[in-house]
C-alpha cells in the first residue's frame, strides 16, 4: 500500500506543478505583453508619465507573479513530503 500512495502522490505532484507552472507563467505571459504594449506606447510618443506608470506596472506584476510562485512550490513540495512521511491529515 506504501508503494502505490507513493506513487500517487508523485503523479499529484506532477499534475499540480504541471498546472501550477502553467498558470503563472501564463500571468509572465501577460507581464511580457504589457512590456511590447509599453515598447509600442513609447514609439508612439506618449506621455513620460503613462509610460512610468506602465513599467511600475510590468514589475511589480512580474515580482508578485515570482514570488507567489516559490510560494506555491515551497507548499507544493512541503505538501508532498508529508504525503510521504504519511503525516498527511487531509487524505489526498
Amino acid at each position: 500500500m506504501s508503494e502505490y500512495r507513493d506513487t500517487l502522490a508523485a503523479w499529484k505532484l506532477f499534475v499540480h506543478l504541471l498546472l501550477g507552472t502553467i498558470c503563472f507563467s501564463l500571468v509572465l505571459l501577460v507581464t511580457v505583453g504589457l512590456n511590447q504594449f509599453v515598447r509600442y506606447l513609447t514609439d508612439q510618443g506618449v506621455d513620460p508619465f503613462i509610460i512610468n506608470l506602465a513599467i511600475g506596472l510590468e514589475y511589480v506584476t512580474a515580482v508578485i507573479d515570482a514570488f507567489l510562485y516559490i510560494i506555491f512550490l515551497a507548499r507544493i513540495s512541503w505538501h508532498f513530503i508529508e504525503i510521504l512521511w504519511g503525516h498527511d491529515e487531509r487524505n489526498h
